[in-house]
């Protein structure tokens, strides 16, 4: 079942930080606008400043806040900042494309890297500094017939740790040797499933990618009693789509959020049913979003145009309501390539630092307040 979202919610109060509130207060007491006449709640005004951009021309394929800094997964080596995103170091052989990083513990990173037609892990135990590659039997049982790992989903709770191929999800409780099948099939022919999410409280994954007639393709697998469904969303995502990315919501675990082509959308019951936060009539490319783990009401997500070799604008979109009306900010520069592939959020103080990772355009950090 499909269920049609409001554009705007006059009854819906977003959650405000004290900050905030104190604003709006301030705000509400000049305007004499607090009454319960007031017909729309005024939302507590946000300040947007972008950044320098790092690394530009490269690729971005994972940004990632970690416990020492950000890293930022690229098709030209991994690389890492430790003074918020000034200066950047490589710390992976340049010539490696990698596809997805993740922390499992602190500065215990692990890298899902192709080189030369070859696939493999790798991990480091010191924060990148050094390397160590994984004898795994991702796809097959030896290294060298290894299939590509295309997402990563370290469950701390349980120790372990998923991850999709082309058309499978598999599951390691020994932190990435050994791997068993939790869906599909290895070296199947598709063009890859992009994301996976995990509740340990459900026991419950999602992973979702492109089907065979360009549907946006996402299964639920419920692990409890080994089954999987698949999520029919395209009365709400367009054809062709696809799903790039699956978060739970950290406070409530029958809800999760979907991004791909075409939009971002939420189900407050495991699946059952969906809502639209987000949609695209362009059926721009939704690859990440991130939700305030401050402001439980508040998303941050920018898209893409399937655009390779041009520049394209950087489009910030910012909700404060649950998605129910969306604030745009657009970089200034019309050259860049805005694309946004991948993001993350980093907190200071009263300040948060998003880290946009874009297609050819590098890595920009944009100021929240």
């Amino acid at each position: 079942m499909i269920e049609k979202r409001p554009t705007q919610s006059p009854n819906v109060k977003p959650k405000l930080g004290f900050l905030k509130h104190m604003r709006l207060l301030l705000v509400c007491l000049l305007l004499g606008a607090c009454g319960s006449d007031s017909e729309e709640p005024l939302v507590a005004e946000i300040t947007v400043e972008f950044g320098e951009i790092s690394l530009d021309g490269l690729i971005s394929n994972r940004v990632l806040v970690t416990s020492e800094g950000v890293v930022v997964a690229t098709d030209k080596g991994a690389y890492k900042s430790i003074d918020q995103g000034i200066s950047w170091e490589l710390m992976t052989p340049e010539d490696w494309h990698v596809l997805d990083v993740i922390e499992l513990d602190t500065l215990h990173l692990m890298v899902s890297v192709q080189l030369k037609g070859t696939n493999f892990l790798s991990e480091s135990f010191d924060g990148g500094n050094t390397w160590d590659h994984l004898r795994t039997n991702f796809g097959a049982e030896n290294s060298s017939d290894s299939e590509q790992v295309n997402r990563m989903d370290w469950d701390e709770t349980t120790q372990t740790l998923f991850a999709t191929g082309v058309e499978v999800l598999a599951k390691s409780n020994d932190r990435g040797l050994i791997w068993e099948v939790v869906a599909g099939g290895w070296n199947s022919f598709g063009s890859g499933m992009r994301s996976v999410s995990y509740s340990p409280t459900q026991n419950i994954a999602f992973y979702g990618g492109q089907g065979a007639i360009e549907n946006p393709l996402l299964k639920r697998v419920d692990l409890t009693s080994v089954s999987e469904s698949f999520i029919d969303l395209t009365e709400l995502l367009p054809m062709p789509s696809t799903i790039e990315e699956i978060q739970f919501d950290e406070n409530d675990d029958n809800t999760l959020f979907v991004s791909g082509e075409g939009g971002l959308i939420a189900s407050s019951d495991l699946g059952e049913t969906w809502t639209p936060l987000l949609l695209d009539d362009n059926s721009r490319f939704f690859f990440d979003f991130v939700k305030d783990k401050r402001f439980n009401d508040h998303f941050y997500t920018a898209g893409w145009n399937k655009v390779f070799n041009e520049p394209q604008p950087l489009i910030l979109e910012i909700s404060q309501d649950n998605g129910n009306s969306w604030q745009q900010f657009t970089h200034p520069n019309q050259e860049l390539f805005g694309g946004v592939r991948t993001m993350d959020i980093m907190y200071e103080g009263d300040e948060a630092i998003l880290f946009l990772g874009l297609y050819k355009g590098g890595v920009i950090k944009v100021l929240l307040r």
